[in-house]
């Protein structure tokens, strides 16, 4: 009968703490651990902003990870050996990694700009080869059918445009899309111009893909897409 009692006792404690917001929910346990594993990657600091809040950890572990992670990114991003990560500016001078990353960023330049130039972390880097305007040319006028249906794009402060009929019914759909995943109003700004849709279905399945986003991106439940904040209880 004692045991009974306190029994009771401990769920009574543990309903009260729940409705005062003491004990965490599934959500808040999975972003979390989400926020966690996000600062391991972005962070060798052991901190990251996600939508203006700062989350930290420091766990050895982590920090071992997180170096290596920028490392990487720096070889990937910079010829310079420098990159900036929320803000911080990262350097390594590795020997491999100029090799490395002048390759990659040869090959960036290649997909993003026709007119063979691109900016990383704040540097211009130029290409002259002929194959990569070919290239190039082809990645720009993809990636405007995908952006948008008027036909352009801008890409590094340049804007890129195209005229094909078979883009435009393309780029419309895909603009549908995005609209439905990101934004329960119906509404989207692409390239600066703002889109929107008024279909019910599309209403449901948005707002599911948002409550998904708030418990990835924020253990406060809350976070802002297209500058509209968003809440999940």
């Amino acid at each position: 009968m004692q045991f009974i009692f306190k029994l009771s006792t401990v769920l009574l404690s543990m309903v009260t703490a729940t409705l005062v917001g003491a004990v965490p929910t599934e959500k808040s346990i999975r972003a979390s651990e989400t926020v966690a594993k996000t600062i391991e990657i972005l962070s060798p600091a052991g901190c990251v902003r996600i939508d203006g809040v700062k989350f930290c950890t420091t766990s050895v572990e982590h920090t071992a990870r997180a170096t290596e992670t920028v490392a990487k990114t720096i070889e990937i991003l910079s010829p310079a050996g420098c990159v900036r990560i929320d803000g911080v500016k990262f350097c390594t001078t590795s020997v491999e990694h100029t090799a490395r990353a002048t390759e990659t960023v040869s090959k960036t330049i290649e997909i993003l700009s026709p007119a063979g130039c691109v900016r990383i972390d704040g540097v211009k880097f130029c290409t002259t080869s002929v194959e990569h305007s070919a290239r190039a040319t082809e990645t720009v006028s993809k990636t405007i059918e995908i952006l948008s249906p008027a036909g352009c794009v801008r890409i590094d402060g340049v804007k890129f445009c195209t005229t094909s009929v078979e883009h435009s019914a393309r780029a419309t759909e895909s603009i549908a899309k995005t609209i439905e995943i990101l934004s329960p109003a119906g509404c989207v700004r692409i390239d600066g111009v703002k889109f929107c849709t008024t279909s019910v279905e599309h209403s449901a399945r948005a707002t599911e893909a948002v409550t998904k986003t708030i418990e990835i991106l924020s253990p406060a439940g809350c976070v802002r897409i297209d500058g509209v904040k968003f809440c999940t209880t």
